[in-house]
């Protein structure tokens, strides 16, 4: 959209709000210190931004509206740098962009909701069915990410090109790129991409996260971390992962008599079990060391580090620390290969994760993925043909199965255990007592070779970069083995075609 924005600012009350965007969804209540900005771009198009207190040193964008006609990227990527630029003189940091308005320009294609579900092949008949004339370049990027997710990497290639002759300086084409340069194994290239989509104006957390995880994959973790800061100073952060806003002075790795430190939690459980190896090197570093944990992996860490002092996350300003940093963070400060545990989570004095040889093989199974990435999910009818390869007994570790699933696992045989987990210790209990675990990329399969247990991953293309680098997985999860289906594969058909492998996993833990 070309049109030049009058950009105005003011406080307002909730129904001045309603007046100045008739037709559009109601704000919520606002509070009096907090920023409104207005985007005028013509008559009918209006964008609004809120921004609010979180803390004393930071504010937050809570709420960003636009009007149908003005719901470009460009449009709020504007109306983005109009508050970041107004609220800068009067705190440190701004966080946030809704997770709606991350992908503005993707998120309003009508397959956008088909692709985020894992339906590539459907999403892709949607758009090709649109003749070429009308062909917007999402609609280019889009299609080319569903050719990505088949495993079709030239169509995909051929698309970005043409994306990329008519909008050079889109965010979406970059990160796209990085995507298919990932795939082809070329992961400098990937981070080239990743790293010229971060530069493209205030809409580009995905492109910082995807940077992130591609540094950490080839074992940058200096690097890796800085983009791990970069999105917690800008984006929303109120989970059950960490419920503050930009705490400073941010920790440097320095190591300074009697400082206290917090570490808190931001990203997912898989990621945070992956970087708790560092914490006892952290706590040598800081002697003063504190973990504010999230509730579901609280009584896990403090049964693995119980020299440790751990809290569990609260919204109050945390108050009596000198530093602040992030869990996955820390491995920036230390060598990789310095004192580091390759079975570090246990549930207690006295646990192993080594094998434990009963009468036959006791062997989890968990097929299901968390929601974010619904296909990285096998379906249920695996289930049959997992226990059909297997010896000994089958335990499923789906955390609260729904009822349906209880029924499969009561049809073929397989105990449910997940059933009763109420956190990661209750896993770890349950994982504890087995000779393997098969899983999916999920954090039940970092916890079992977090704790040292013979783990098979299972991955679906395209996987997570970190997965790729066999040079950064193996030191990390020795006692971790991988197997990949192909994109266009079905998950019945790549099993069957994998049954020997996967029987020798179960094969090698049996008693001899």
């Amino acid at each position: 959209m070309k049109a030049h924005p009058t950009y105005g600012m003011r406080l307002t009350t909730p129904e001045d709000d309603k007046r100045m965007v008739a037709g559009m969804p109601s704000p919520r209540q606002r509070y009096a210190e907090d920023i409104i900005a207005i985007v005028n771009l013509r008559h009918d198009d209006i964008a609004y931004g809120c921004l609010r207190a979180l803390n004393p040193d930071a504010l937050f964008v809570d709420e960003v509206r636009v009007a149908p006609a003005a719901g470009t990227g460009a449009v709020v990527s504007g109306l983005m740098a109009f508050l970041f630029e107004q609220a800068q003189p009067c705190c440190k940091a701004i966080h946030g962009l809704p997770g709606e308005y991350l992908s503005p320009d993707l998120a309003s294609l009508p397959t956008s909701g088909l692709f985020e579900s894992g339906q590539f092949e459907q999403a892709l008949h949607v758009l090709e069915s649109i003749p070429e004339a009308s062909l917007d370049t999402a609609s280019r990027i889009q299609m080319a990410r569903c050719h990505l997710q088949l495993n079709q990497p030239d169509r995909a290639h051929t698309l970005l090109v043409q994306a990329l002759r008519e909008e050079t300086g889109l965010m979406h084409v970059w990160l796209a790129l990085g995507d298919w340069e990932a795939v082809h194994g070329d992961m400098s290239a990937c981070i080239e991409c990743y790293r010229r989509a971060s530069g493209l104006g205030t809409l580009s957390v995905q492109a910082h996260v995807n940077l992130e995880y591609a540094l950490r994959s080839q074992g940058r973790f200096a690097e890796a971390a800085r983009e791990t800061e970069w999105q917690l100073q800008r984006n929303p952060i109120d989970t059950e992962y960490y419920r503050h806003g930009w705490l400073t002075p941010r920790w440097q790795g320095e190591r300074r008599a009697n400082q206290s430190l917090l570490v808190h939690g931001v990203d997912g459980y898989g990621d945070m079990i992956l970087c708790a190896r560092y914490l006892p090197l952290a706590a040598k570093a800081v002697p003063r060391l504190t973990v504010e944990c999230p509730a579901a992996l609280l009584r896990l860490f403090r049964a693995s580090f119980p020299d440790l002092s751990m809290i569990p996350p609260s919204r109050t300003y945390p108050q009596g620390y000198e530093a602040f940093t992030s869990l996955v963070a820390l491995p920036a400060f230390f060598d990789p290969s310095n004192e580091l545990s390759s079975a570090y989570l246990s549930v207690g004095k006295g646990s192993s994760g080594t094998v434990r040889r009963h009468a036959t093989p006791t062997i989890g199974i968990n097929r299901l993925a968390s929601h974010y990435s619904p296909m990285r999910s096998m379906p249920a009818e695996c289930l049959p043909l997992i226990a059909a390869m297997l010896p000994g007994t089958l335990v499923s570790l789906m955390p609260s199965p729904p009822i349906e699933e209880q029924l499969l696992l009561q049809r073929y045989g397989i105990r449910d255990a997940g059933s009763s987990f109420n956190d990661f210790f209750d896993a770890a209990l349950a994982i504890e007592r087995l000779d393997l675990v098969i899983s999916v990329d999920t954090a039940l399969a970092h916890l079992a070779a977090a704790m040292g247990k013979p783990t098979l991953l299972l991955l679906s293309e395209p996987v997570a970069p970190m997965w790729r680098n066999h040079s950064v997985v193996q030191p990390l999860y020795p006692s971790m083995t991988r197997l990949t289906k192909p994109a266009e594969m079905a998950w019945t058909t790549f099993l069957s075609r994998r049954h020997d492998a996967i029987r020798a996993a179960g094969s090698s833990v049996a008693p001899s």
